[in-house]
């Protein structure tokens, strides 16, 4: 089960998951690789939203206009196939 919580939220929670890490674990490549995919997640998972009218419909990812709406708060591209909230 998961629950959606908001922007500012999650990226509290990953703040203390950075903390812990940079606290707890030794230098090197795997630690910048959790680092790296936990910074990347806040941008998948709450893209910038277009605020532009014109831009409503468009696919923050790849910038495809064939968007349709998924359920009642997320659209999905129909050519990237991502899921993103919905205007």
């Amino acid at each position: 089960m998961s629950i959606k919580i908001d922007k500012r939220a999650y990226m509290k929670l990953i703040k203390e998951d950075l903390d812990w890490l940079n606290k707890e674990c030794p230098d090197g490549l795997e630690k910048e690789h959790i680092k790296a995919v936990l910074c990347k997640s806040i941008d998948l998972l709450y893209p910038a939203q277009l605020k532009d009218e014109k831009h409503k419909g468009v696919c923050p990812y790849c910038g495809s206009t064939k968007v349709v709406m998924f359920d009642a708060d997320n659209d999905i591209c129909n050519k990237c196939g991502k899921y993103f909230p919905g205007k």
